[in-house]
């Protein structure tokens, strides 16, 4: 049997063997009775691509699969075809080149196509068989070429509502170089990361609010002092962010995860809700804003882009920017989320310095009801202005820089560059 979860992942492609295509259909038969198979796709994410392999690899009992994807990705695909063979000992993959499959495509002919499985290294055996399923479906008209690629008749909506097991997980550590200690630097006689997880656990009462923090000894007195609170508290490596995630995420059955880092004082948690909704609604890997003030824009990931980024990153060391791994629109389904809010004021609301501490003690002074609230962004945004001249840090932008290619790459990145 087959799950919803591995459905709708193989109904992103197109899979078919010499007796049929995949289809509404089919099941685990499909995978357990045939050796060769063609997988085609006009629009391929590789962390897809790389939880279908997982699917031949558990059903198959032995798997040939030449790949026909038109992608304007086709270096950094072949590059990962090649980085995950080693990890998929019964699946024998082949995939043809762009040039070759365009030109193929122009001519709607799939001579092309089979004088270069001819051509290739490929055991006889299996370049015949994968030309006997080629001729079957394409070359006695059952299915055009064309088609092959952009074949979309199976809705599998159905399949993409499995169920929703939200985390939010609070990233903390005590060693913040520049205003060291500041998770537990009280605000009217609570620490901040205590109230960032009671704010967000009294609005999602649903989720699993979880601190996530290291293992060093600087970080024993906040990860006690949060455990006795109530909250659930993880700790692992400091640097390897990605790792500390996936065991969460695994240990407490997680499906999604929302990070929060400990200097998110004002996260609009309404917000969250709205970019849970589309991504469900999108079946995306991850979804992000950028258009609400600084410190209170969200993120949301998968777990399986989680544990892609656990398996293939060239840095562990480097996932506490965990964003910068998720920002690869040829490996992720991503989307940026747009408020229908007026432009954001060039301050930040993350406590990063001395300053910012000060100016939430003022905050929190006047009107501790409404900040420990779950408020409205355009109530925050009138509180503001009335309050701006408490705020020293007005840059005239406040984005990202730019993503460091190595650092923050995939062992499959550098055989591209």
């Amino acid at each position: 049997m087959l799950s919803n979860k591995e459905l709708n992942t193989i109904f992103k492609f197109n899979l078919l063997n010499y007796q049929c295509f995949f289809d509404q259909e089919s099941n685990v038969e499909f995978f357990v009775k045939e050796k060769y198979f063609i997988v085609s796709s006009n629009q391929i994410f590789i962390k897809d691509l790389w939880i279908l392999l997982q699917i031949f690899q558990k059903h198959s009992v032995e798997a040939n699969i030449c790949f026909l994807f038109y992608s304007a990705n086709d270096e950094l695909l072949k590059s990962f075809i090649e980085e995950a063979k080693p990890h998929f000992k019964k699946l024998n993959l082949f995939l043809v080149p762009k040039e070759i499959l365009n030109k193929s495509l122009l001519e709607n002919s799939i001579f092309m196509l089979e004088e270069f499985i001819n051509r290739s290294k490929l055991n006889s055996l299996v370049s015949h068989n994968f030309i006997l399923i080629l001729n079957k479906h394409i070359k006695n008209n059952l299915f055009f070429l064309t088609r092959l690629v952009n074949y979309r008749e199976i809705n599998n909506e159905q399949y993409k509502k499995e169920k929703i097991n939200l985390g939010i997980i609070v990233h903390a550590r005590m060693s913040s170089t520049r205003l060291p200690g500041k998770a537990m630097l009280e605000i009217n006689g609570e620490p901040v990361i205590f109230k960032i997880l009671k704010r967000i656990k009294e609005y999602f009462v649903n989720a699993k609010t979880i601190l996530s923090t290291s293992t060093n000894k600087n970080d024993d007195y906040m990860a006690s002092y949060i455990n006795q609170k109530g909250f659930q508290v993880y700790r692992g490596e400091e640097e390897d962010l990605v790792s500390r995630f996936v065991d969460i995420a695994l240990n407490e059955d997680l499906t999604h995860i929302v990070r929060i880092t400990g200097d998110d004082m004002f996260r609009d948690l309404i917000s969250i809700n709205k970019l849970l909704a589309r991504f469900i609604n999108n079946d995306l890997d991850y979804i992000f804003s950028d258009d609400l003030i600084l410190g209170c824009n969200s993120e949301i990931m998968n777990i399986e882009s989680l544990l892609f980024i656990n398996k293939f990153a060239t840095f562990p060391n480097s996932t506490n920017a965990l964003s910068w791994f998720l920002d690869r629109e040829e490996i992720f389904n991503i989307e940026e989320f747009f408020h229908d809010v007026p432009k954001r004021y060039p301050i930040s609301l993350m406590l990063d310095e001395k300053k910012d501490y000060l100016s939430f003690l003022k905050l929190w002074e006047n009107d501790e009801t409404f900040f420990s609230s779950c408020w409205k962004y355009n109530e925050l945004f009138i509180k503001l202005e009335k309050d701006l001249g408490i705020f020293s840090f007005h840059p005239e932008d406040v984005g990202l820089l730019n993503r460091d290619k190595i650092r923050f790459s995939f062992r499959f990145d550098k055989k591209v560059e």
